[in-house]
């Protein structure tokens, strides 16, 4: 009933949703990238409609941070749809509820008092363009590339969701045998070296079994390090402190300096190799302080780089 490409996207969405069946986090973020034509929007209906059904499965960004979280206050899984980039405080509002994190809000009618919304929820994006470069969301997320459905395999939609509809018990069923199976296994499950969202992927190894068959031991943590190997690499590419940087560094392999005289080393680098002024960049940091900012959100990708 989804459309993807490889086994290794199948294994990661799969994972996703096994994820958010756990009732206390945290939950990364599932990015679906396509073309016009993928089924990004049926792919997330159908998922968050197999444990969190709503008359509105999916719907438009919110506009600000307090309906974003009154939005996860009053259901499980936020779904949004055709979004075309990430605005900075949207995308810090998305790790806060993929890892937890409350809002306040004061309350109607009072100077003082106020209202904490705090949530913890798993996430749906759905873009036809790179979604987000932030390396601090995309860290957090699962990035899956549907491939456009050819016209001679398209179906309509009121016959699959039939389908669907005859098949969502037994596939209901088969997810939570495997949640029974990861309560059984979590206390035994240890790692030698944890990921990022490390209680996420701990549940999904103890689930594995049951999600994967007596094959699927590591199956989990091999695609999954591979999505967020080549996450880091996306963010690196829309980065233009880290595009700068990197060619600086293929032609100068060390270099130590506090950040204003690293940035006028940049500045002045890119000027000579490619004649243009960074300054005129709307993305290049405006201060030495700008920079450092902008190194430290980007560190953990060069390293993995």
């Amino acid at each position: 009933f989804i459309n993807v490409k490889s086994r290794s996207e199948w294994v990661l969405i799969i994972s996703w949703l096994f994820g958010a069946l756990n009732p206390n986090g945290p939950y990364p973020i599932l990015m679906l990238q396509g073309e016009q034509g993928s089924a990004k929007s049926t792919t997330a209906k159908i998922l968050r409609s197999l444990i969190d059904p709503s008359s509105a499965p999916i719907r438009s960004l919110s506009r600000s941070e307090r309906d974003l979280m009154i939005s996860a206050n009053n259901g499980w899984v936020l779904a949004f749809d055709n979004l075309s980039g990430v605005q900075p405080w949207i995308s810090d509002a998305f790790c806060r509820i993929s890892t937890g994190g409350g809002f306040s809000v004061r309350k109607h009618y009072t100077d003082a008092d106020e209202i904490i919304i705090e949530a913890t929820r798993p996430v749906i994006l759905n873009g036809i363009d790179q979604i987000s470069g932030r390396q601090d969301l995309l860290d957090r997320s699962l990035v899956v590339n549907l491939p456009r459905i050819p016209p001679e395999k398209r179906k309509l939609e009121k016959d699959l969701w039939a389908s669907f509809d005859l098949a969502r018990p037994k596939i209901l069923g088969a997810f939570l045998s495997a949640v029974s199976e990861a309560l059984k296994n979590l206390p035994s499950v240890h790692l030698d070296c944890y990921p990022r969202m490390a209680d996420f992927a701990k549940w999904v190894i103890a689930g594995e079994l049951g999600l994967f068959g007596g094959k699927g031991k590591g199956l989990f943590m091999e695609y999954y390090n591979e999505n967020r190997d080549e996450a880091a690499v996306i963010s690196l590419e829309s980065n233009i402190v880290a595009i700068v940087l990197r060619s600086y560094l293929e032609e100068n392999k060390y270099v130590k300096r506090n950040a204003e005289s690293l940035k006028n080393e940049l500045e002045n680098y890119f000027q000579k190799k490619e004649d243009k002024d960074l300054s005129h960049n709307r993305f290049w940091p405006k201060s030495p302080q700008g920079l450092a900012n902008s190194l430290g959100r980007i560190s953990e990708a060069l390293r993995k780089t």
